[in-house]
């Protein structure tokens, strides 16, 4: 790693001052980017920005009712289920 991040100095550096800055004009179109209502790392976006329910979730399915759940401990850390070191 510090092999990479060397060569990597070296490298701006040898460029010159503000080569590892982006120029004024790409700034300025980044500031006025529109925020997007959702982040695809495979594509485009399935679902539009005012999309009304997921294609899994049915909305005509009954509302209310009630949830049981046994015991009242909480499991608020993964430290509870490491096994302890020897």
């Amino acid at each position: 790693m510090r092999d990479y991040a060397r060569a990597r100095l070296m490298h701006i550096l040898e460029a010159g001052a503000g080569a590892g800055r982006p120029s004024s004009s790409r700034r300025r179109r980044r500031r006025r980017q529109r925020p997007k209502h959702g982040l695809s790392a495979f594509g485009e976006l399935k679902y539009p920005a005012d999309f009304k329910h997921f294609e899994w979730v049915n909305p005509d399915a009954p509302k209310g009712g009630r949830l049981a759940t046994i015991g009242t401990a909480a499991l608020t850390t993964l430290r509870q289920l490491q096994q302890p070191s020897s």
